[in-house]
């Protein structure tokens, strides 16, 4: 799951699809740009996929809650970029502790 707004994200889609290749797997994309479009990709995920990674963005931060309840009561397994979701019910994730990359920059910034 991901946001096309989110242009920067494009390289990452096809990471994942390069990975999923060397394992075995096939990768459907969903796209969501908007809240408004989390029970449509919850759906289409039930019926279609075994597991769901949910890159990071903001609005997905923002809707964590929304979206850890919609994968618990999908009964869909679903990993995040950031531990945010799992702070508030989600299953897992994997990805930089932005806490601690903030600090580091700050160090730089005071070094520099």
């Amino acid at each position: 799951m991901w946001n096309p707004a989110i242009s920067g994200l494009a390289p990452a889609i096809g990471d994942v699809k390069i990975a999923a290749r060397g394992l075995g797997l096939q990768v459907q994309v969903l796209e969501v740009r908007g809240p408004y479009d989390f029970d449509n990709a919850f759906a289409i995920a039930k019926e279609r996929v075994g597991a769901l990674l949910v890159l990071v963005d903001s609005m997905f931060s923002v809707h964590r809650t929304r979206l850890a309840d919609l994968a618990a009561k999908s009964r869909l397994p679903t990993i995040y970029t950031n531990r945010l979701p799992v702070e508030v019910g989600g299953l897992m994730s994997y990805g930089p502790s932005f806490s601690d990359l903030w600090r580091r920059a700050a160090d730089y910034v005071e070094d520099s």
